[in-house]
C-alpha cells in the first residue's frame, strides 16, 4: 500500500494540493497556483472561467506530485461548490465553468421574472443565483445550453473524470445538494420538481452518499 495521500482543491481564486504521509500525518508538500482563468464578458452578471485551462493546471499539479512521491495510495478531490459546466456524451467539457458567482438566474427573463422566481413559483424550492440548477434553468430560457450537452457537473467532478477516464460524472451528496432542488431526506435530486420546470433528470450527475472510489489514475 502507498504511503502518501494527495488532496486537490479546485478553488475559485487558487488551485491547491497537499501531500500527506498517511502513517504519520505529516504534511510533506503544499502547492498553490493562481486560478487566473476568468473569461471577460460584456455582461456584468456573467462570472465564467475556462474549464479546460483549470483542468490543465490541476492535472499538471497532480502529475508532478505523483512523479515526485512514488508511493501515493489515494487522491481526493474537492472544489468550488454550486458552479457547473456542460459535458457532451464523450464526457468532454463543451462550455465554460459557470461559477457560483454567476448571476444570470437573477436577471429578467422574457417572461418578466427571474429564473429563481420561476423555479420557486413552480416547485416551491428557494434557489439562489449561482446554484447549478438555477444557472442551467436560466441558460435554457436564454438558449445558451450547448446543442450537444448531455449532462452537467461541478468543476471538481470534471477533474475526477479526466483523472480516471470516466465519461459520466459522479458527485457526492454534499455537492449534489449545492446545485439545488435536492431532497435532503431522500439524499437525491427531486426529479418530480425538476420535471415541473422542464429539466431532464438525465442531465444531472449520478449522486453517491457514501465515500466512493470514482476510478483510478496510474493505478492510484
Amino acid at each position: 500500500m502507498g504511503k502518501y495521500a494527495i488532496g486537490l482543491d479546485i478553488g475559485t481564486t487558487t488551485i491547491s494540493a497537499i501531500v500527506l504521509d498517511i502513517e504519520s500525518g505529516e504534511l510533506c508538500r503544499s502547492v498553490t497556483v493562481s486560478n487566473d482563468t476568468f473569461i471577460q464578458s460584456a455582461h456584468a452578471w456573467e462570472r465564467m472561467q475556462d474549464a479546460n485551462a483549470i483542468a490543465e493546471k490541476a492535472l499538471a499539479i497532480t502529475a508532478n506530485l505523483v512523479e515526485t512521491f512514488h508511493s501515493v495510495c489515494s487522491i481526493g478531490v474537492t472544489g468550488q461548490m454550486h458552479g457547473i459546466l456542460y459535458l457532451n456524451r464523450k464526457g468532454n467539457a463543451i462550455s465554460p465553468l459557470y461559477t457560483w458567482q454567476d448571476q444570470r438566474a437573477e436577471i429578467t427573463l422574457p417572461s418578466g421574472n427571474s429564473a429563481c422566481k420561476e423555479i420557486r413559483a413552480a416547485t416551491g424550492y428557494t434557489i439562489r443565483a449561482g446554484y447549478g440548477i438555477a444557472t442551467h434553468y436560466a441558460n435554457m430560457k436564454l438558449h445558451l445550453v450547448p446543442d450537444d450537452a448531455a449532462s452537467f457537473c461541478t468543476i471538481h467532478d470534471y477533474i475526477v473524470m479526466l483523472l480516471t477516464g470516466r465519461t459520466l460524472p459522479v458527485t457526492h451528496a454534499s455537492d449534489g445538494a449545492s446545485l439545488g432542488i435536492y431532497d435532503l431526506r431522500a439524499n437525491a435530486f427531486d426529479y418530480a420538481a425538476l420535471k415541473q420546470i422542464g429539466i431532464d433528470p438525465a442531465m444531472l450527475p449520478e449522486v453517491t452518499v457514501e465515500e466512493t472510489v470514482a476510478g483510478y489514475y496510474n493505478a492510484i
